[in-house]
This record gives C-alpha cells, sequence and structure tokens, in this order.
C-alpha cells in the first residue's frame, strides 16, 4: 500500500503538532537549524520550509517531506512553485533551460 503526499503531509503535521504538545509539557525545545531550509526557487524566489524526514527501515529509505507554515508568504510560494512544476511537467523545460 502506497502512501501518498497529502497523506505523508498529513503524517509530518501530526508530528510537528505532537513534538509542540511535548515541548508545552516539558518546556521549550531549542529549535533544530537542520529541520528548516532557505531555497532559492528560480521563478518564485526565496521560499523557507520545514523538513520532516520520515525513516522506512526495513527498506533503509529515508522520504524528506517539505512544508510551509501554512496562512505565510512561505506557503503562497509554495504552492506557486508547485503549480509552476505541474505545468512544466505538460509543456516542458522553461525556454531558457535545456
Amino acid at each position: 500500500m502506497g502512501v501518498g503526499v497529502g497523506d505523508a503531509c498529513r503524517l509530518a503535521g501530526r508530528r510537528r503538532r505532537g513534538a509542540a504538545a511535548r515541548g508545552q509539557r516539558h518546556g521549550p525545545a531549542r529549535p533544530d537549524p537542520g529541520r528548516r531550509k532557505t531555497i532559492d526557487h528560480p521563478d518564485v524566489g526565496l521560499i523557507t520550509l520545514d523538513c520532516d524526514t520520515m525513516i522506512v527501515a526495513a527498506d533503509d529509505i529515508r522520504i524528506l517531506i517539505y512544508t510551509a507554515e501554512p496562512g505565510t508568504e512561505d506557503a503562497e510560494r509554495l504552492a506557486l512553485a508547485i503549480v509552476l512544476g505541474a505545468q512544466r511537467t505538460v509543456t516542458g523545460p522553461r525556454p531558457d533551460q535545456p
């Protein structure tokens, strides 16, 4: 049985909410700088994303899931980048790229 992107994003959100709840019980946690990434997308500019890693131990696979905080400019830029990427898949690469 496969896991879709939506399922993976929901799992990552649950993990993040669970970590936040644990932090409320045990005091604030220090931010992990490795979990937050800023990328410079060629079409939409800088996007700051949270990075969650899912591990499939039996197959030695790591799945990286990038999400943006809902309602932020980063979330809007990420949504636009996804749409542009999907359009490019259908229409081919940009004229300025091989």
